[in-house]
């Protein structure tokens, strides 16, 4: 992303997949690459980040 008035620079990534029958993978990066100190949100300029998620799917059997 790109903010033509400001030159602001962020890249984002997001991604999810089926890795098995039970399991997924979700993976997102959000990287601030360029921000200008007259900017409203120069102080995240450090706050770039990498979230990872490893999921499990189970099925619970009732008694009923």
């Amino acid at each position: 992303m790109v903010d033509r008035d400001s030159d602001t620079r962020i890249a984002y990534v997001e991604l999810n997949r089926r890795l098995f029958d039970r399991w997924s993978l979700h993976l997102e990066v959000t990287e601030i690459l360029r921000i200008e100190p007259e900017d409203l949100y120069y102080e995240t300029r450090r706050d770039s980040f990498m979230e990872v998620n490893l999921s499990y799917f189970f099925r619970v059997r009732r008694n009923d």
